[in-house]
């Protein structure tokens, strides 16, 4: 069995019966060579009190001097990881007793293949139904394939250190982690394996980041994500789905009018039909000369809802049909 280190990172903010739950389930795993770092987003609650009383060696807790989002802490995990391999791990979620030790295994196991990247299923808690869809299937994945969105759930994901190297998230987006995920998949090797190591639990009643009403209160900065997405990817994903980039150009212009931009969101729908052309976003486009802007994040929400609903009623008939 492979024994390198792992660098656990552990990011919370006032949550801390859940913090408690998944603390516990690295500690209780069956590999025993890691270092839990437990990054205190500057909770009001008890958090601090429970997380500084840890006892154990192999834990450190270090609190942010002030709330500065997910993505700060996460930077503050990076530089301050000594392990030879580094996972994230969310404060509502926790790991099966052999995900380190498989972790560890699987990378010893590929390392003349050179990949850096390993993804894992999870499985939704609540419903017990596996949560990420790989369309390929175990094996390598294709930077291609992620960029052009063919991959959709949750998965859990691990780096060899080297890999996270050079790469920090942008603390002004407060979230939308995927953008790294895309460069880091871009200039290394990924692969998948179907194996279920972490537990998402969805419904615990406390916010999350992707919960709708979360999201619309930080419309200006998943506006800029957007951006960024389209400036850094989007040449490659017009090279292979011409027809998702227009509705990504569509959707980001509608953002930029929810924020009161209207030129600027004008422009990018009207550039959207030159890939792809929808009657909705015409419409879209000439209600802006008339509509104010909170016109359009109403209808981000009802848009963004709607697809929740949608995904809920997916995993309900799975869990259905299991």
């Amino acid at each position: 069995m492979a024994d390198g280190l792992i660098s656990v990172l552990l990011t919370t903010y006032n949550r801390r019966e859940l913090l408690e739950r998944a603390v516990d389930s690295v500690l209780n795993g069956t590999y025993r060579n890691f270092e839990l770092i437990i990054l205190d987003d500057a909770s009001t609650d008890d958090t601090e009190r429970y997380a500084s009383g840890l006892v154990d060696e192999r834990i450190r807790y270090v609190r942010m001097p002030e709330n500065g989002g997910v993505l700060r802490s996460r930077n503050r995990g990076f530089d301050m990881a000594s392990g030879e391999f580094v996972v994230i791990l969310d404060d509502d979620d926790v790991l099966e007793r052999d995900a380190l030790e498989t972790i560890a295994n699987e990378f010893g196991r590929l390392e003349r293949q050179e990949f850096g990247i390993l993804w894992f299923n999870c499985r939704n808690a609540e419903t017990g139904v596996i949560s990420g869809s790989m369309p390929a299937g175990e094996g390598q994945i294709p930077y291609d394939l992620y960029l052009s969105g063919k991959i959709s759930g949750d998965f859990w994901m691990a780096f060899r250190k080297n890999v996270i190297q050079g790469y920090r998230f942008d603390e002004r987006l407060k979230a939308n982690e995927s953008l790294l995920w895309l460069r880091m998949h871009r200039d290394h090797k990924a692969w998948f394996s179907p194996r279920v190591l972490c537990v998402k639990f969805r419904q615990h009643g406390l916010p999350r980041l992707s919960d709708v009403d979360v999201r619309m209160q930080r419309m200006r900065n998943i506006t800029l994500a957007m951006r960024q997405y389209l400036e850094e990817f989007g040449d490659d994903l017009g090279r292979l789905d011409p027809a998702l980039l227009g509705a990504q150009m569509a959707y980001f212009g509608l953002h930029l009018l929810a924020i009161g931009e209207a030129a600027a969101g004008r422009r990018s729908i009207r550039n959207s039909f030159r890939y792809r052309f929808s009657s909705k976003y015409l419409l879209i486009f000439l209600s802006s000369y008339s509509l104010p802007s909170a016109v359009f994040s109403s209808l981000i929400h009802r848009m963004e809802a709607g697809a929740k609903r949608k995904k809920d009623r997916s995993l309900v008939s799975a869990a259905q049909g299991r």
